[in-house]
C-alpha cells in the first residue's frame, strides 16, 4: 500500500504514511482523507507525513495542478494545525512542498527523524502525549528547517 492515512492521537494528529514511490493518486487520496477527518471534527488537527519509507515519486507524477487544488483545500482548514515531514531527502519531494508551502498560509516543518518531529511537536503542543517511537524510525541528529524560511527551526534539543 503506498499510503495509509490513520489517526496518531484520535482527533488530534493525522499520521499520513507513504511507501515506495510516491503516486499523484496517492497524494491527492492521502489529502482528501484528511480534508473529511478534518470536516469530522471541532478540534485543531495536526498533521505528520512519514515519507521514511518512500523510495521514489513516479515518475509519471503528473497532475501537479490537481495536488496543488487539493493541498490548498487542507491548508484553508480553520482547525488545522502543524503540518510536518520527516524521512527523505527526495529533491522531488521537497521541492513539490516548497510550492505547496508558497501558496499556503502555514509554516510547513520537515524533520529528518520522526524522534526530532516528536521533539519539536512535544515543544509546541506539551497537551498531546506523542508515542516515543514508530515503526522504521531511525535515530539520527535532531534536523529541521521551515521550508518558508529556511531557517532553522526553533525548538530545544
Amino acid at each position: 500500500m503506498p499510503s495509509n492515512v490513520s489517526w496518531l492521537i484520535e482527533d488530534h494528529i493525522i499520521i499520513l504514511k507513504y511507501t515506495g514511490v510516491i503516486t499523484t493518486d496517492d497524494a491527492i487520496r492521502s489529502t482528501t482523507t484528511s480534508i473529511e477527518w478534518l470536516n469530522n471534527t471541532d478540534n485543531t488537527v495536526h498533521l505528520i507525513n512519514d515519507l521514511s519509507e518512500v523510495d521514489a515519486v513516479a515518475r509519471n507524477f503528473q497532475n501537479v495542478g490537481e495536488i496543488l487544488k487539493v493541498s490548498r483545500g487542507i491548508m484553508q482548514m480553520d482547525n488545522l494545525g502543524l503540518m510536518v515531514s520527516f524521512g527523505t531527502d527526495n529533491q522531488m519531494i521537497k521541492f513539490l512542498s516548497n510550492v505547496v508551502v508558497q501558496v499556503s498560509r502555514i509554516d510547513f516543518r520537515m524533520f529528518d527523524t520522526y524522534d526530532a518531529c516528536r521533539v519539536y511537536l512535544q515543544h509546541n503542543l506539551p497537551e498531546l502525549s506523542l508515542p516515543e517511537t514508530l515503526d522504521s524510525t531511525t535515530d539520527y541528529q535532531y534536523s529541521c528547517q521551515s521550508i518558508k524560511t529556511g531557517q532553522p527551526c526553533d525548538y530545544p534539543a
